[in-house]
């Protein structure tokens, strides 16, 4: 029986992140309580369907929601990927927005990456992230150390 070494076309994956609290951007969303993070995804051919949340971990409700939809490509050693995002914040007073989503990284040292999210509805604005990453193998497993910007 022949075997086949192509990629499977469509892959499921999650996780969940339980952290001390959630800060984005400098900015501390979840008044210092600790805070569950789960996400899944799904992903067919060069398109990704996701959703993330992030629940208060003592109340047990959800704060926020997003679901994302993205399209990516490749070219030689640049690669990136447009999308958009619906963002619903559920326990808080804040009207669910929409971004368009670009990300773009090259395969080079230290992996550079940049990308922009724009709020297109409630939040009304830009924000850019500069990535820079590195992973070195360590037995079966590599380690990674990376670093953000992120900009308004």
């Amino acid at each position: 029986m022949p075997v086949s070494t192509r990629a499977p076309e469509t892959t499921l994956a999650w996780d969940a992140t339980y952290a001390s609290r959630y800060c984005f951007q400098g900015l501390d969303y979840s008044e210092g309580r600790p805070v569950f993070q789960p996400q899944m995804s799904a992903q067919f051919r060069r398109i990704t369907f996701g959703i993330w949340g992030n629940a208060d971990a003592a109340r047990g409700e959800l704060d926020e929601l997003d679901l994302t939809l993205q399209g990516e490509w490749a070219l030689d050693r640049l690669s990136g990927a447009l999308g958009y995002a619906y963002l619903r914040y559920p326990r808080r007073e804040w009207e669910p927005t929409h971004e368009l989503l670009a990300d773009l990284a090259v395969e080079a040292p230290l992996k550079p990456s940049l990308s922009v999210h724009w709020d297109v509805a409630a939040g009304g604005g830009r924000y850019w992230t500069l990535g820079l990453n590195q992973e070195a193998p360590c037995g079966r497993a590599a380690l990674a150390l990376g670093a953000r910007l992120f900009l308004h």
